[in-house]
């Protein structure tokens, strides 16, 4: 709980570091909340959607009909809002937490801006969702990378020793 309490506080913290450790508990603590919100979701979401195609509605013939139904289901629409709303709380401190994480292994932050440019080209422009694809696979490669020592031009890690 700790970790999450610290993530959080330091919701609008984009300066400072985050450790390794500390960066993937957190995402580790971040995804078994998500998991207790979106199971009870999912599960009332196939029951309507089982049910209304059951009683003849088609998805494909009225989608109007079909949405209005699940969004009837106050378990279905509440458990939107929730998702909405975690959501949008954790927008700001992913954000810092990585920023926080990229510094702590050496590389610029900037990289989050290069990933959310590059997420929205690919939107516009569907070639760009195999640059999507690759940046994300970087970033995870740089969100993986040691914690470095200092924040000069050396990026000496933890493990290595350096004689000057």
């Amino acid at each position: 709980m700790k970790l999450i309490a610290d993530y959080f506080r330091n919701y609008v913290n984009f300066s400072g570091r985050t450790s390794r450790r500390d960066f993937w508990l957190t995402v580790l603590c971040l995804f078994l909340i998500n998991m207790a919100i979106l199971i009870p979701y999912y599960i009332a979401f196939f029951k309507e959607f089982f049910a209304a195609t059951k009683s003849g509605v088609n998805i494909q013939t009225d989608p109007l009909g079909f949405y209005s139904r699940l969004l009837s289901n106050p378990v279905i629409l509440t458990l939107t809002v929730i998702i909405w709303l975690w959501n949008l709380a954790r927008f700001i401190p992913d954000l810092s937490m990585t920023a926080r994480r990229l510094r702590d292994a050496g590389v610029t932050p900037w990289w989050i801006a290069i990933s959310f440019a590059i997420a929205f080209g690919s939107l516009l422009v569907p070639i760009f969702a195999f640059l999507c694809l690759g940046c994300c696979i970087i970033m995870l490669i740089l969100l993986c990378k040691p914690s470095v020592k200092d924040f000069d031009s050396n990026h000496t890690t933890d493990s290595e020793t350096t004689t000057k």
